[in-house]
């Protein structure tokens, strides 16, 4: 199966202990704190029984992911809603990097909800992305095809469905599927 994930998040995990840092599991962040000068300089954040606790720092970097869910279909746990971009905008700090969401451009579902993810590794052993009239509109849209990077994938899944098509895997050219 797909690991790779799991063990870059094992492996950076491993890494994380230091004297200069402490790791925190288990809590949910619900505000920002800033200091005299308005500058953001913790979190407020909520434990698994509820409880407040204040935790204050030089710097906050949020790096929250999980805002798919603004977005439908999404295949996030449905518990993902987004707080990190929420409070940040919230208190007025500037969303950056956003074209760098992580997303997967072909999922398997209906238009309003996904029941899973078909890996990339379904085109790569030659499935293609095809219109409800069985045309491989990647083919015109980049060399790669049906293998082109996620953004311009899921760009082109866009435009076909803003034409009013409807966007399928094809993968009748996957053996043993």
């Amino acid at each position: 199966g797909d690991q790779t994930g799991r063990i870059i998040a094992k492996h950076l995990a491993s890494h994380l202990y230091t004297d200069n840092l402490t790791l925190i599991e288990n809590m949910e962040v619900v505000d920002l704190i800033r200091n005299e000068h308005q500058e953001v300089c913790g979190v407020v954040a909520l434990n698994h029984h509820g409880e407040k606790r204040l935790i204050e720092g030089d710097a906050v970097v949020c790096a929250t992911g999980g805002i798919s869910n603004l977005f439908t279909p999404s295949s996030n746990q449905r518990t993902s809603i987004s707080t990190g971009a929420i409070l940040a905008f919230h208190h007025r700090v500037p969303l950056q990097n956003m074209e760098m969401i992580q997303f997967h451009p072909t999922l398997l579902g209906t238009p309003q909800r996904a029941y899973g993810l078909v890996s990339e590794a379904v085109r790569g052993a030659g499935a293609m992305l095809v219109n409800e009239h069985d045309i491989p509109f990647m083919d015109s849209v980049h060399p790669l095809k049906s293998l082109a990077p996620r953004d311009i994938t899921s760009r082109a899944i866009f435009h076909q469905q803003k034409q009013g098509h409807q966007c399928y895997l094809d993968i009748s050219q996957v053996h043993h599927f």
